[in-house]
């Protein structure tokens, strides 16, 4: 009987551990996007050459749930992120203003004709490309929604000065 108590408490705990991990590798293959209503604007900041050139903020809440559902449809590659922003030429920062202070910033770019969102030092992810609908809204709020025309150095746009 008491060969049985000593198995069960080597046993139990490898499954708890095993679980655990399993847990732990799902969870990290999904993004990380902010709840909706901790979210009061979404700023997307057109970037090229290391300088913010456009700006755009979604206000509202039904625009911003649209915008956050096109980055729920997208699937972790094989890729790690290894910096803040990505080592583009050309990309748009995406800053999640939150309701408790502060900023989120994750990026969204394009490379050999797919589009990735990259959450800094967590995961790139690829957006569902496949499906026309998706893109044609992202186009709507990265290049028409709000647009100002702006010239902010990288760095500020680090510090939350945009």
């Amino acid at each position: 009987m008491k060969i049985n108590k000593k198995i069960y408490f080597i046993i139990i705990p490898i499954f708890i551990l095993f679980g655990l991990n399993i847990k732990n590798k799902y969870d990290e293959k999904n993004v990380k996007i902010p709840k909706v209503d901790n979210i009061i604007n979404i700023t997307l900041i057109n970037v090229v050459n290391d300088k913010g050139v456009e700006k755009n903020t979604i206000y509202k809440k039904k625009d911003i749930n649209r915008f956050l559902k096109l980055l729920k449809n997208s699937k972790r590659i094989n890729k790690e992120s290894t910096s803040s922003f990505p080592n583009k030429d050309k990309f748009t920062v995406i800053a999640f203003k939150m309701s408790n202070g502060g900023y989120i910033k994750h990026s969204i770019y394009e490379e050999n004709n797919y589009i990735y969102y990259e959450e800094p030092f967590y995961g790139i992810f690829e957006l569902n490309s496949n499906n026309k609908n998706l893109i044609d809204l992202l186009d709507m709020f990265i290049e028409n929604y709000n647009k100002k025309d702006i010239s902010i150095d990288m760095e500020n746009i680090e510090q939350n000065n945009f």
